[in-house]
């Protein structure tokens, strides 16, 4: 929303099986409804408001900039990306792409 560059991380493959496969994880959220002048007048929305934020509320979030991403990311604080067989038996030496 602010025109800061989008961010990806990338985990390399945990062994010679994983080499050729793929997890694209795309982090969802980012969807906002615009602020127009009548702000608060939401008779005219073609769905319910609950389903997006103001972009004025968004804009400070990590859905709404990266400007505060870190340089690298920690893959292991989440069970999809652990690299742990027991804990993750499909993906953990899969290549891993989150966006």
């Amino acid at each position: 929303l602010d025109g800061s560059w989008p961010s990806y991380y990338h985990r390399r493959p945990g062994g010679p099986t994983g080499a050729n496969s793929w997890l694209l994880h795309f982090e969802g959220g980012g969807w906002c409804r615009p602020n127009a002048a009548g702000e608060g007048d939401e008779t005219s929305l073609p769905f319910p408001p609950a389903l997006a934020r103001w972009c004025t509320e968004q804009l400070d979030t990590p859905q709404g900039s990266t400007k505060s991403d870190p340089e690298t990311r920690d893959f292991s604080t989440t069970p999809l990306f652990s690299t742990d067989p027991l804990q993750n038996p499909m993906f953990h030496d899969w290549q891993v792409v989150l966006v």
